[in-house]
């Protein structure tokens, strides 16, 4: 089968590595929330409620599939803490070099 492409958009876009796409091993719901936490900005705060609104899966589904990212070594949560000691923000890492990010480690010096 050949693939011919009909046109790329100019903008508006999101780079994926052909190896997320192309990984038998990711269930389909890890790569859908894979390829849609990668589109969005490096900071970009994205509550659940977001995820489930604009993935249409459900909160059960989106929980199952960060766990199969994380499986995987493509996602790695960060669990912040308040001053007085509670859970704070939770900070989703997402890529291939999860595994070398650290709890505490100053991203900008990677």
């Amino acid at each position: 089968m050949k693939i011919t492409h009909a046109g790329r958009p100019d903008g508006g876009y999101t780079k994926i590595p052909n190896a997320w796409v192309r990984d038998p091993t990711l269930s389909l719901r890890g790569s859908r929330v894979l390829f849609y936490l990668a589109s969005h900005a490096e900071g970009y705060d994205l509550p659940v409620s977001q995820m489930i609104a604009e993935t249409g899966l459900s909160q059960r589904t989106i929980k199952a599939a960060l766990q199969d990212l994380e499986d995987h070594k493509l996602l790695q949560r960060r669990q912040e803490r308040n001053p007085d000691g509670t859970h704070g923000e939770v900070t989703y890492i997402v890529g291939t070099g999860v595994q070398n990010v650290h709890p505490g480690d100053d991203q900008d010096k990677q």
